[in-house]
């Protein structure tokens, strides 16, 4: 039940971080809007898009980034969002396309970048090196934890077997995951 609760205040928190920075999000929809058009234009490709459109977005999306999910910062006044590593970035999936609703996506600064250079598999790549690079440092850490117990608790080998058997199989899984 503490759970539950703990992640029911955590969303409202969200929320009214949300409405107290909404005149900023919708301040970046339509600076935005104006910036994608004249792209369009330089570039020759499709523009049928709004700041409501962008608002939309933003919304279905949680004000969070597409690809990693993360809770968008919101921008600050007169920067175009590009301030932060974590400030929304208008993404076009498929660049050739355009700038139409169903090719749109907001991203964070910091993965459009990336893919914008790279591409996604190249940043999924590196994603999964850092976190199984991560995971086996937490597994480390696990394995000195363990052995520190093992040391206070006589823990029988069929229970140190498990532990160790789940440690491997959260590396196997994230791997395979990612």
């Amino acid at each position: 039940m503490w759970s539950r609760m703990t992640r029911w205040k955590k969303c409202r928190v969200e929320q009214f971080s949300i409405k107290k920075d909404r005149g900023a999000f919708w301040q970046y929809c339509k600076q935005t809007a104006g910036a994608s058009l004249l792209r369009a234009k330089k570039t020759g490709v499709l523009h049928s898009i709004t700041a409501y459109d962008i608002d939309a977005l933003l919304i279905d999306q949680q004000w969070r980034c597409a690809i990693s999910g993360v809770l968008l910062e919101p921008p600050a006044s007169g920067t175009k969002g590009r301030c932060h590593p974590f400030g929304p970035s208008l993404d076009r999936i498929t660049p050739s396309l355009g700038y139409v609703p169903k090719n749109i996506r907001i991203v964070c600064n910091m993965v459009n970048t990336a893919m914008s250079d790279w591409g996604v598999a190249n940043l999924l790549k590196l994603i999964n090196a850092i976190a199984i690079k991560e995971l086996h440092l937490d597994c480390h850490n696990l394995n000195r934890a363990i052995t520190t117990i093992e040391k206070k608790r006589k823990i029988s080998n069929t229970q140190n077997l498990r532990i160790k058997r789940r440690q491997k199989a959260m590396v196997n899984l994230l791997a395979y995951k990612l």
